[in-house]
């Protein structure tokens, strides 16, 4: 496929992710090289105009970058998904085919990445025959097992063709032949899938997908027992020359380890504009992760137990409002949140959990 002369990138984000997004776009400023036209497109409901201008500045005083901010609720409608542990943003994909149609290709990328090669080179794959370009998950034998059952569960036919979306590439007419936008929509409203957008385009879109190699999403660095020859090969390829990091999980926000991944992320987040606003957060996260790792349990007790990110944020500002002093733990090994409280406190958040 002949490159390009124009590169369409889109984002969704809101106010929550923009420092994310960021750092996302100097990444791709910085390794642009292709000399062509990179038209940058911003997905939103909800985003402040100091954070537009702020984007808007960062992105076209840079040569051959355009900027485009997007509002998207006309085509949401105000929908209220099922699933309310994802921010509304990972839904406005659906809609973006249908937006920008006038674009044979578009690169849909999610606000936690940072990219090490030119984003451009995406585009040199012949995507004409499907709807969407994507990376295989990298699975292993061991440990997986939930992804099989959960793709078994979903009715998908071969669980190691799950995908990852937050690293796409639309071909904005079979997508729009393949399923209508409201349907999309629709599927998120009235079902709640473990992982919303994912899991439905993973659905819909069975048989439909060019895989393209794993480099252009990186979502881990680490050994990965199980693997064939031919995914072996490859994974190793991608951990030593990848193209997009992609911080699903282990975000470089939320404390722990200062990884070499997470120190190229701080690099490039030291151009943006938003530099303060994520050491300020880094900063705040690290204290608490430091607090999870000292709970006395023979002084202080768990007042919440969820599953639910979300859920256990909003209980969070709750007791921030109140002035009460708190310790989140994250149990990585099924994904439980758990609030701790002092012993002296335990009576007052529990009526306060109740009537909220």
């Amino acid at each position: 496929m002949t490159m390009c002369p124009v590169i369409p990138i889109a984002f969704a984000t809101d106010d929550n992710y923009v420092a994310y997004l960021s750092t996302a776009i100097q990444s791709i400023i910085e390794n642009a090289k292709s000399g062509a036209e990179y038209r940058l497109f911003i997905l939103y409901e909800t985003l402040s105009p100091e954070n537009q201008n702020a984007l808007l500045h960062q992105v076209n005083n840079q040569q051959s970058f355009h900027l485009d901010m997007i509002d998207v609720s006309s085509f949401t409608g105000g929908a209220v998904f099922q699933n309310l542990d994802f921010s509304r943003a990972t839904y406005y994909r659906f809609a973006l085919p249908y937006i920008m149609r006038e674009y044979p290709f578009v690169i849909y990328l999610d606000c936690d990445i940072v990219c090490t090669a030119d984003i451009a080179e995406m585009l040199s794959y012949d995507y004409s025959e499907y709807a969407l370009g994507a990376t295989r998950r990298v699975i292993g034998n061991s440990g997986w097992g939930w992804l099989e059952s959960h793709a078994k569960s979903l009715g998908i036919k071969n669980y190691r063709h799950y995908f990852n979306a937050g690293v796409l590439v639309f071909n904005t007419k079979k997508f729009c032949e393949t399923v209508d936008m409201e349907k999309l929509f629709l599927m998120a409203k009235e079902n709640n899938f473990r992982l919303p957008d994912q899991d439905i385009l993973n659905i819909v879109f069975e048989g439909k997908v060019l895989y393209i190699p794993v480099r252009w999403n990186l979502m881990t660095d680490e050994d990965i027992g199980g693997l064939s020859e031919d995914e072996e090969s490859e994974y190793k390829a991608a951990r030593e020359n990848p193209a997009v990091l992609h911080f699903s999980a282990d975000k470089p926000l939320e404390g722990g380890e200062l990884t070499e991944r997470k120190n190229l992320f701080w690099d490039y987040a030291g151009r943006t504009p938003f530099f303060n606003e994520l050491q300020n957060k880094l900063s705040n996260n690290m204290v608490k992760f430091s607090a999870a790792e000292n709970i006395d349990l023979e002084h202080e007790e768990c007042v919440f137990l969820s599953n639910n990110k979300r859920e256990t944020e909003n209980v969070e500002l709750s007791l921030e409002q109140h002035r009460i002093t708190y310790k989140t733990k994250h149990t990585d090994k099924d994904f439980r949140y758990k609030i701790f409280v002092s012993s002296g406190d335990v009576e007052q958040v529990l009526k306060l959990l109740i009537n909220d």
